[in-house]
């Protein structure tokens, strides 16, 4: 692996990002109580409730039809955990896709997502909800 992309945060980090469903593009920042290794505060580490909402502004992937919430949890020992719930991002990307009200996106998304975070994170072991 040429570059851990979490090798300067604590294995209970936890990540806010989107998954654009139409370009298969992830982003994602840091989030919540997330600090580095050192005890120092990420400089653009979102707000865990608005979290998603802000990568999806500051990534410029697209808006709500195009994307998808993704809550990555680094669980130590090359293992991380995905979750897909979201009432802000992917709440509307269901509606605009006429998709409903639901706070998950349907399974086939899923699943192009656990795909691209694979590729982003080749060395770990990636579970999801």
């Amino acid at each position: 692996m040429e570059s851990d992309p979490f090798k300067d945060y604590p294995s209970d980090s936890v990540f806010s990002g989107i998954f654009n469903v139409r370009d298969k593009k992830l982003a994602y920042l840091p989030s919540g109580d997330t600090v580095f290794r050192n005890g120092r505060i990420p400089d653009n580490r979102v707000v865990r409730n608005t979290g998603h909402i802000t990568v999806l502004q500051r990534a410029n992937q697209g808006g709500f039809r195009d994307n998808i919430a993704v809550t990555i949890f680094n669980t130590g020992n090359q293992k991380i955990k995905v979750e897909f719930k979201s009432s802000s991002v992917t709440s509307q990307f269901n509606r605009k896709n006429g998709l409903g009200r639901a706070k998950f996106p349907p399974l086939e998304f899923k699943d192009s997502a656990i795909e691209a975070i694979k590729k982003e994170f080749p060395e770990y072991e990636v579970t999801y909800k």
